[in-house]
């Protein structure tokens, strides 16, 4: 049960909106993930500084 018209040339340019799309989502949350991983990073250096949920608190 395979499908009877397979022209891959036709379904690359049919889907590559979304492969864009799926791309340009997939490294924005690796540069969020990054900017995460250096913050974390830069607060470890100054254990008494305040919790990230007190910035949203006030």
């Amino acid at each position: 049960m395979s499908a009877s018209n397979t022209d891959l040339d036709k379904q690359a340019k049919n889907h590559s909106g979304p492969l864009i799309g799926i791309a340009f989502a997939v490294t924005w949350a690796a540069v969020l993930f990054i900017g995460f991983i250096a913050w974390t990073a830069y607060q470890a250096d100054n254990p008494g500084s305040q919790s990230p949920a007190a910035y949203f608190s006030e």
